[in-house]
């Protein structure tokens, strides 16, 4: 845990930060809610208190399929994994908040 804070306090600038991805080999291994990063002592390995098993979604889904899977998992964010299962990024909670109401939008109007 201590290696996530201080590379967290050297990096940035960021986007969001509500979860930290624990990417191992280019993979995503889990993720820690922001909450639990920092209540818990530094000294407590990561793989203690991330989600072993994230929501994740391929970099083509649609942003209907996003919203359900992160809403379905309750989790406040998404990892984008390729077909291979290498990490490429994550979908932050406002941009997934954000599609709710344009699917709804069209959702009524058919």
């Amino acid at each position: 845990m201590a290696d996530i804070l201080r590379q967290l306090s050297h990096g940035g600038p960021y986007d969001s930060m509500t979860d930290v991805a624990v990417i191992e080999t280019g993979r995503l291994n889990g993720m820690i809610a922001i909450e639990q990063l920092f209540t818990t002592s530094p000294d407590t390995p990561a793989s203690v208190i991330m989600n072993h098993n994230p929501p994740v979604i391929g970099p083509g889904a649609d942003q209907e399929s996003a919203a359900a899977k992160a809403t379905s998992h309750e989790e406040s964010c998404l990892g984008v994994v390729d077909i291979n299962g290498t990490f490429l990024g994550l979908i932050p909670p406002n941009r997934i908040l954000g599609v709710l109401p344009e699917e709804r939008r069209e959702d009524m109007a058919v």
